[in-house]
């Protein structure tokens, strides 16, 4: 008996491992379909928007991020969304690609490109994003947060030198003039804080 159960320990320690090894297969990441393929994992991000949306109800604004890709086959991009899956406010960081620049199913607030400032492949992202566990969050007990982790990981990408230093004054300035045309109910000055784990 003592040995099925040393099996069964050793079977899910190899899971635990593999799962430590490879953080792509953390239950926090869940990839789209095509991102599964080699070939859009290794296209080059040109730039990174930072977007806005809003409820049908317009009670909040959920952010995203949106890689821009270069194509010669029309626009793409991956979007970055930290999504609550939990009553908790725990999230998983869904990573889909796109074939537009951001999503337009609901309004839109608005958004910011920031430009890259060296060749960086989608990939290069997605070991940055894992690497700095951007997949394990939890938003604040009101629900709130994504603007936050879109801004933490805005400030990863400059701490990589992939965009350009003043990108955090860029995207401060610009959450600045949304509050003022907004409010402070839609655009909360200052934002809401998750937590990373």
């Amino acid at each position: 008996m003592n040995h099925i159960f040393s099996a069964i320990h050793a079977v899910g320690q190899a899971s635990s491992e593999r799962h430590q090894a490879n953080p792509e297969l953390r239950s926090t990441v869940k990839f789209g379909t095509s991102m599964l393929n080699p070939a859009v994992r290794q296209m080059t991000v040109n730039s990174v928007i930072i977007h806005g949306s809003m409820d049908p109800n317009g009670r909040y604004v959920h952010w995203r991020l949106y890689l821009q890709l270069d194509s010669y086959s029309g626009t793409q991009s991956v979007e970055l969304n930290s999504q609550k899956v939990s009553y908790d406010g725990l999230t998983a960081l869904f990573i889909e690609h796109r074939l537009y620049m951001f999503s337009t199913r609901q309004l839109s607030v608005g958004h910011i490109p920031i430009r890259f400032s060296q060749r960086v492949t989608v990939q290069d992202i997605i070991n940055l994003a894992l690497t700095n566990k951007r997949d394990q969050y939890r938003l604040n007990t009101g629900g709130s947060g994504c603007r936050y982790w879109c801004q933490t990981f805005i400030s990863d990408l400059v701490h990589a030198r992939y965009i350009p230093r003043d990108s955090n004054d860029i995207v401060e300035q610009f959450i600045l003039a949304l509050h003022r045309q907004h409010g402070n109910h839609l655009i909360p000055y200052p934002l809401y804080h998750g937590t990373f784990y």
